[in-house]
């Protein structure tokens, strides 16, 4: 069953990474939870995830906290900066994610988005996204 909150993104599985959504306020912040599991089409042969997909749980989560700030539909990332991520993690690995609207200027939003696996900081990224 797909947690109703995430149903603002236009993802849907197996592309739509974010599990669940702990808290949330439209157009300001969330909190969500991605949890990588043995069965997770996205693993490679070493049974690790790719640091790319990181990204793109941040861009999701970025998404998500920007969703109720614009009435003009889905947003797209328009840009990508301060961009930091630790070695890729491996199945059985939980990700909470952190995303916070900075600004609204315009059709676009800045957002921060932070990753945390257990209780250590694991990616970090300012993204801008652009509504319209």
């Amino acid at each position: 069953m797909l947690d109703p909150t995430l149903q603002r993104l236009p993802h849907r599985p197996p592309f739509l990474l974010l599990d669940r959504v702990l808290a949330f306020e439209p157009g300001a912040w969330v909190a969500a939870v991605k949890e990588i599991d043995a069965a997770d089409p996205f693993l490679d042969s070493a049974g690790e995830w790719p640091a790319v997909l990181l990204v793109e749980v941040m861009a999701q989560a970025a998404g998500l906290a920007a969703s109720g700030s614009r009435d003009d539909g889905a947003a797209v990332v328009a840009s990508i900066d301060r961009c930091r991520c630790r070695a890729s993690v491996r199945a059985g690995d939980t990700l909470l994610a952190f995303a916070r609207v900075r600004r609204i200027f315009g059709p676009t939003a800045l957002v921060r988005v932070a990753l945390r696996r257990g209780s250590r900081p694991w990616a970090a990224a300012e993204i801008a996204l652009r509504f319209g």
